[in-house]
């Protein structure tokens, strides 16, 4: 919620040693402050431009930095630790290992350009299905990659003796478009394909292993996160509940939220084509599901009803057909005033930063 402290500050204020590995400038105090309450940083979009205005994403160094800081710490005092790894995102580049073992049939250092992922999201030019193809198969490789780090970062406990009372949580921020939709790269929409993502919560002696089915989300991170550190005086989360409990009823909606593009980005698409129709790609999104309906909400006055059980293709709208559906689902949203996609205040460093990445242009 606006104005609540983060899990950070709160496990910070309780004691807790707060470190951030990242080098993803998204998550700088001067764009998001989603670091608030991190007291210690290692942040590799600082210390130089060429980490990102190459294919390394500085996936090697944050790692480096993690072990160098876990061998460095002394003492008992419980830590809450994060790590980005940004691999998964474009531009596209695996390493040659990767390549040599999967990738032989691309060409010498083919590399999946965020330049041509927007070419073809602004409809200046047409990927086949092809080139979708090898975006898709480069795409996996980068996950590798980022799976390759995770390891690395699990050995690392397990060398020190640390991993069997550590609770390591796993997720992603967002999935990708690999021509779903007609769009590459994570933006324009809540599709499935952006955020249905992966949660992996190892969490000794307090979750029982196994594979949960009911309705989750990423918010739910925030209050297993206090209640495993004790922390009892957070605040009240309409949307996150604690996964260290019993499975959620089937019926507890699902939320996801979309601001709309950034004006920057929106620029840069009408640049590459200028005859481009940009209502679609600045529309601020509202989804909900409740059990087997998802109602989809748009800043542009649209309203889209999906039943996932008899269509879970998502192809048949179903609103004008089903208004009482419409009308339970909508009220199960939270009030979103719908962000406006004005230009931000980004100053230049950062503004060449976010460019290296895609997010900007």
């Amino acid at each position: 919620l606006p104005g609540s402290p983060t899990f950070a500050e709160l496990l910070a204020a309780s004691g807790y040693e707060t470190v951030a590995f990242f080098s993803n400038p998204w998550l700088s105090d001067r764009l998001t402050g989603m670091l608030a309450g991190f007291d210690e940083r290692f942040a590799e979009t600082d210390d130089g431009m060429e980490i990102l205005n190459s294919t390394d994403q500085g996936g090697a160094r944050t790692l480096a930095n993690f072990e160098r800081w876990l061998e460095a710490r002394r003492g008992d005092r419980p830590a809450l630790v994060f790590v980005n790894f940004l691999e998964a995102h474009l531009p596209y580049d695996p390493p040659d290992d990767y390549r040599d073992a999967y990738l032989e049939d691309a060409p010498p250092g083919f590399v999946v350009t965020t330049a041509w992922a927007q070419e073809v999201n602004a409809r200046a030019t047409h990927a086949s299905d092809a080139e979708i193809d090898r975006a898709a198969r480069f795409y996996d490789g980068d996950v590798n990659t980022s799976d390759r780090y995770l390891g690395g970062l699990l050995r690392q406990l397990r060398e020190r003796g640390l991993y069997d009372d550590t609770v390591i949580i796993v997720t992603s921020d967002h999935g990708e478009n690999l021509g779903d939709h007609g769009y590459l790269d994570h933006q324009f929409g809540v599709f499935e394909t952006l955020i249905e993502v992966p949660l992996v919560v190892r969490a000794p002696g307090l979750v029982e292993p196994g594979r949960r089915n009911d309705p989750v989300m990423l918010a739910d991170i925030y209050d297993t996160v206090l209640e495993i550190a004790g922390v009892n005086d957070g605040p009240e989360t309409p949307h996150s509940r604690s996964l260290l409990g019993s499975p959620f009823e089937a019926s507890r909606p699902q939320i996801a939220e979309y601001a709309g593009a950034n004006h920057e980005l929106l620029s840069y698409l009408e640049s590459l084509n200028p005859s481009l129709d940009l209502a679609p790609y600045s529309t601020a999104y509202s989804k909900v599901r409740i059990e087997d309906l998802e109602l989809t909400v748009g800043s542009d006055g649209s309203t889209v009803l999906h039943d996932l059980a008899v269509d879970p293709s998502r192809t048949t709208d179903l609103a004008a057909s089903r208004p009482d559906a419409v009308d339970a689902l909508r009220s199960a949203l939270p009030a979103t005033p719908w962000s406006d996609p004005a230009e931000s205040d980004i100053d230049e460093e950062m503004r060449a930063r976010l460019r290296s990445l895609g997010y900007v242009q």
